[in-house]
C-alpha cells in the first residue's frame, strides 16, 4: 500500500494505522510510528491522483503519542483523535487536530483534562 519514499521502516515500525477515503477519492492515512529512539509519534500522508505525499508529523515529539483515530464527516473535513502520555505527569490526554477541506492540519489541541487518566475513545 505504501511506497518507500513514504515510510521508511528500517527505522520505524508502524503501529495503528487508520485510512479514510475522501469525498474527492483521495485517501488519508494516519498511523502512529515508533522510532528506534523510542520516540512514538502520529504520522498523516495523502493519496491522491495515484501519488502518495510525503508523510507530515501532526503530533508533538515531546510525548508519546498513541492510537489514532480518523473520521471524515459529510462536508469532507477529516477529524483525527489520539492519546498522549506525558514524559513527566504520566497521564494519559486526548489529543485532536482537525484537517478541513482545501486545508492544511490545524494545530493539535488537548481535548481532555490534563489532571484525569482518560480511559477510552472511538
Amino acid at each position: 500500500m505504501f511506497s518507500t519514499h513514504l515510510l521508511d521502516c528500517t527505522v520505524a515500525s508502524i503501529e495503528s494505522l487508520q485510512d479514510i477515503v475522501c469525498l474527492d477519492g483521495s485517501i488519508v492515512a494516519l498511523w502512529q510510528e515508533n522510532t528506534e529512539d523510542n520516540q512514538h509519534t502520529i504520522k498523516t500522508a495523502t493519496h491522491s491522483a495515484g501519488v502518495w505525499s510525503s508523510s507530515q508529523l501532526i503530533s508533538s515529539t515531546n510525548e508519546i503519542s498513541l492510537s489514532p483515530k480518523v473520521v471524515r464527516d459529510d462536508q469532507g473535513n477529516i477529524v483525527a483523535g489520539w492519546f498522549t502520555v506525558g514524559l513527566l505527569q504520566g497521564v494519559y490526554v486526548l489529543y485532536g487536530a482537525a484537517k478541513l477541506v482545501g486545508s492544511a492540519w490545524d494545530t493539535p489541541v488537548v481535548l481532555s483534562s490534563t489532571d484525569r487518566q482518560v480511559q477510552s475513545f472511538s
